[in-house]
């Protein structure tokens, strides 16, 4: 076993700013260019007559970006550094959304939606382990290493308080407005990254590895690629329901909000939690209450059953994330984290590639989001229970 390096005593505020600091990188990558998206698909869909297979295509692009940065973030990680890689892929994801805003040619959409997903793996990888090394300065490292994850709900948040507005004010076409305000939030972001973001944990060059052995994680891995599967779909085209529910700006801000503010107050809570369940449990217990959270609009009509859907899924499916990457801290040796994260992270990516385009389609053979939705809420349902059939891959080694 290869032991955790020796960490030597700061202040908890100074860790508490630098996990922060690290937590724009998804709240960039994730938060806005990924989530973002649902809340202008609609005026895009619009606007450029796109079927809904067409619209999840862009998710799903995005999402083949993402795979490729999970494929390669252990490699240009040790090359660059971990705080280096960050940046890079932050940077990525805020040209890319600029990009957007620029043009409505498909072709050149897809390739921008490409980039933010590569740029958005490169620095979600390479920050969660970033932080995951830097939250051993705190004496809970699981609850620091929460902190992270409020990036993407803050992301989130951002965008619900500001696109809807923009969308139903300017009308037809403001997609392009949208996209070039959030490409501009997240140059901010990038600032606060760069000024207040912890430097590597180890010197650069001299970082050994080793990959985490996959055998024993199969179980998880499965389930976590069902989970992106499902969860996609709920972010992709959830806005486009709410509003053909007739929610207008209003609604869709605090549809979006209540996910997001759900989500920034639940996850250091879940990942304590999680942190002392044993295997898989702790994943499949996060993506059980992601599937509730998914369903319940369907159940319930009308907006009760919206916002508490959003309450609901808001608390649970960014602490899955959190939950998988507590996973591999706890049964894995540090040197061996980076791969952990990245193979987590390829298995998600392998979802999300399937998630919105499979949806997409299905939606427009039944003609409307409902068969859709109920596919992606029961494919969530076989993630929990899969996830929880992983047992504890025993001693870390």
């Amino acid at each position: 076993m290869t032991p955790v390096p020796p960490r030597s005593p700061l202040p908890l505020s100074h860790v508490v700013l630098g996990i922060l600091a690290l937590a724009t990188a998804p709240a960039i990558g994730l938060g806005l260019a990924r989530f973002g998206y649902a809340l202008v698909l609609p005026n895009m869909r619009e606007n450029l007559d796109w079927t809904y297979a067409q619209a999840g295509w862009m998710n799903t692009v995005n999402a083949l970006g993402y795979l490729a940065g999970a494929l390669i973030s252990s490699l240009v990680s040790r090359f660059l550094g971990m705080r280096r890689t960050t940046i890079l892929g932050a940077v990525m994801v805020t040209a890319a959304l600029a990009v957007s805003g620029l043009s409505g040619d498909f072709t050149l959409l897809s390739t921008a939606r490409l980039v933010a997903g590569l740029g958005g793996a490169l620095s979600f990888v390479a920050g969660g382990t970033l932080a995951s090394q830097f939250s051993g300065h705190a004496s809970n490292p699981a609850r620091m290493l929460g902190l992270f994850y409020i990036g993407p709900s803050v992301g989130i948040l951002l965008s619900g308080l500001a696109i809807p507005s923009i969308l139903e004010t300017l009308g037809a076409g403001s997609w392009r407005v949208a996209w070039l305000v959030m490409a501009a939030a997240s140059g901010l972001l990038i600032a606060i990254l760069i000024l207040a973001g912890p430097q590597d944990q180890q010197r650069v060059g001299v970082i050994k590895q080793r990959h985490a052995p996959l055998i024993p994680m199969i179980p998880i891995l499965v389930g976590y690629l069902f989970f992106g599967t499902g969860y996609i779909a709920y972010m992709t085209f959830m806005i486009a329901w709410v509003q053909q529910s007739g929610g207008g700006a209003a609604e869709q801000t605090a549809f979006w909000s209540a996910i997001a503010i759900s989500a920034i107050i639940s996850t250091s809570f879940w990942s304590s939690l999680v942190a002392q369940m044993t295997g898989g449990r702790g994943v499949g217990a996060m993506i059980g209450l992601t599937s509730i959270g998914a369903a319940l609009p369907l159940v319930i009509p009308g907006y009760v059953g919206l916002l508490v859907s959003a309450l609901l899924f808001g608390t649970s499916f960014f602490s899955v994330v959190s939950a998988t990457t507590i996973f591999i801290r706890k049964y894995y040796p540090a040197d061996a984290w980076a791969s952990g994260i990245a193979s987590m992270t390829v298995c998600f990516s392998l979802g999300q590639v399937i998630g919105p385009v499979a949806i997409g389609y299905m939606s427009d053979a039944s003609g409307g989001l409902t068969m859709g939705l109920w596919i992606s809420a029961a494919v969530l349902v076989l993630g929990a229970l899969i996830s929880s059939l992983q047992p504890a891959p025993g001693n870390r080694t």
